[in-house]
């Protein structure tokens, strides 16, 4: 029997693992070409701070558009351009803000071609310690944000059969763990979201993609504090992150990406029974990680 559960075990870490490279090295064959961004107009929501800041940083440098937009409730930290970077203060977990932004923008700067659907918040509490306004904040900002924003600018890019739509996800969109239980259930709905909007554009002849990436923790005031017991689960910085949604959106096709490549044992996870994923998890200290966490206010 233990033989067997070995076996399991390495059959599903390497399913988790490998089949993610193989689906990778394929894709760099179906992109069929990397955009032009002299027109594209790229929306980033949450984008004054953090991976959408880096994000921004990196497309003004590399790629030259027309215009970047920075949708957030916080002022950018860092100090753009204001030829080239246009910021609009913005709720975006009430529809009504969304559409009021959408008007502004059109109206100012253009309809967007590319949005980033970046903005987050966490909790950073168990189940039983959070308020119920805390639970609505965080699924409102994280899941209804993004669907809110894409409800918005999706028709014009679907008229103009030209867009480009990446929702970040997270690590824990593919399995759970304590501690953060709103930001789960928010990023599992963003997840699916984004798999079922694919799937609706796929058939329909049009030249509008929906990718998603999902990153493991990475090093910024969101999860501060936050650390696994292995290196086998490095931090990533928001560089490296925003480097891989560059190369994302660079690329004409829809994509999923999971980094760093370990995290997709996220997806081998349910292969297991409830009882060894909760074992497996606190081993490597992922119901655990949470317990270090320091609360931005």
């Amino acid at each position: 029997m233990e033989t067997n559960s070995v076996w399991l075990l390495a059959l599903s870490i390497a399913v988790g693992l490998l089949v993610p490279i193989a689906i990778l090295v394929s894709g760099y064959n179906v992109f069929r070409r990397r955009i032009s961004w002299k027109d594209e107009i790229v929306l980033v929501t949450g984008g004054s701070q953090g991976v959408g800041s880096e994000l921004v940083e990196q497309i003004l440098l590399k790629c030259n558009p027309r215009h970047v937009v920075i949708v957030d409730v916080k002022n950018p930290s860092h100090a753009f351009p204001k030829d080239r970077v246009t910021f609009f203060q913005c709720d975006i977990s009430e529809f009504s803000n969304v559409e009021k932004l959408a008007r502004l923008v059109s109206t100012h700067i253009g309809q967007p071609t590319i949005v980033v659907n970046n903005a987050g918040t966490l909790a950073g509490k168990r189940f039983t310690d959070l308020e119920p306004a805390e639970i609505e904040r965080v699924i409102k900002v994280n899941l209804f944000g993004a669907i809110w924003i894409t409800k918005v600018f999706l028709p014009d890019m679907l008229e103009k059969n030209h867009g480009h739509i990446l929702n970040v996800c997270s690590a824990l969109s593919l399995s759970g763990s304590a501690g953060v239980s709103s930001y789960c259930a928010s990023k599992f709905g963003l997840s699916g979201f984004s798999e079922s909007l694919t799937q609706e554009l796929k058939n329909t002849q049009v030249n509008v993609h929906v990718s998603a990436i999902y990153p493991g923790l990475i090093s910024t005031t969101l999860f501060s504090g936050v650390s696994y017991k292995y290196s086998l689960f490095p931090k990533l910085t928001a560089n490296y992150v925003a480097t891989v949604m560059l190369w994302i959106l660079e690329n004409d096709a829809s994509v999923e990406i999971v980094t760093p490549l370990i995290a997709n044992g996220g997806r081998a996870m349910k292969l297991f029974p409830v009882l060894v994923q909760g074992w497996i998890k606190d081993m490597i200290g992922a119901n655990s990680s949470m317990d270090s966490y320091n609360r931005q206010l």
